[in-house]
C-alpha cells in the first residue's frame, strides 16, 4: 500500500473532555516512560505465555532537548509487534482500555494516546511480514498512517532493530517544553526504576538504558 502522509483521522471522543484527561495523566515525561516500559513488558508476558519468568530485550534512549532542540524519548522491542488492524483498534477511541485478554494488564490502549499530550507520538511496529508508521499528532487527537502495511524489508526492520517482530515508540517533545518534559538523563535514568510499576520489570544487572 503506497504512502499515505495526509489522510489524518481524528481519534473519537470528546476533545475536551479527552485532552483534560490526557493533562491529568500525563503530567511528566517520567509518566510517559512508566506506561510504554508496562506496554512492552504485557507484550512480551504475551510472547512468552505460560513462561512467568520471561524476559524481552527492550532499548530506552533519551535526547534532552529544551529552548533549541526537542526532546526525543525512545523505547523498542522484538516482542509481538501490532498488525495494522491493532494500530487502527487502538487510535480509534479515546475511550476505555483494549483489554488483550492473554495480558495482566491493558495493552496499550488509552494510554499512548494520553502520551501525545507532552509531543508527538510515531509508532513503527512489524508483525506477520508487515510494516506499519503511525503517528499522533500533538495535542490534536489527530493521527495518521505514514507507512501501512508495506512488505517488511531491511530498512524497516533496522527502524525497530528486529527482524520478525517488534515495536518502537519514539515521542518527540517540542521545544520550549517545561521542565518536567526536560529531566537530566542521570535523573530520568535514576527515577524510571523506582516507579511501582516497574520494580519488578527493569533489570539493571542488564545495564543502564
Amino acid at each position: 500500500m503506497p504512502k499515505n502522509k495526509d489522510n489524518w483521522r481524528q481519534i473519537q471522543g470528546s476533545q475536551r473532555d479527552a485532552i483534560q484527561s490526557m493533562s491529568k495523566a500525563m503530567r511528566s515525561i517520567f509518566d510517559a516512560a512508566n506506561e510504554l516500559i508496562t506496554n512492552v513488558d504485557d507484550s512480551y508476558e504475551v510472547l512468552n505465555k505460560p513462561n512467568i519468568n520471561y524476559q524481552g530485550d527492550t532499548i530506552i534512549s533519551y535526547r534532552r532537548g529544551g529552548k533549541k532542540i526537542q526532546t526525543v524519548f525512545t523505547i523498542s522491542d522484538r516482542a509481538t509487534g501490532m498488525s495494522h488492524s491493532k494500530i487502527i483498534d487502538i487510535l480509534t477511541s479515546h475511550g476505555d482500555k483494549r483489554k488483550n485478554i492473554d495480558a495482566s494488564r491493558a495493552f496499550f490502549g488509552r494510554g499512548l494516546i494520553d502520551i501525545s499530550f507532552l509531543g508527538t507520538v510515531d509508532i513503527y511496529s512489524i508483525k506477520d511480514g508487515y510494516f506499519n508508521h503511525a503517528q499522533i499528532q500533538h495535542q490534536t487527537l489527530n493521527w495518521r498512517f505514514i507507512e501501512e502495511k508495506v512488505t517488511s524489508k531491511n530498512k524497516h526492520q533496522k527502524i525497530i532493530g528486529a527482524k520478525k517482530h517488534g515495536t518502537k515508540i519514539v515521542l518527540t517533545i517540542p521545544i520550549g517544553a517545561p521542565g518536567s518534559s526536560n529531566p537530566l538523563a542521570n535523573h530520568l535514568e535514576e527515577k524510571i526504576p523506582l516507579h511501582y510499576t516497574l520494580r519488578n520489570i527493569l533489570n539493571k544487572d542488564q545495564g543502564p538504558f
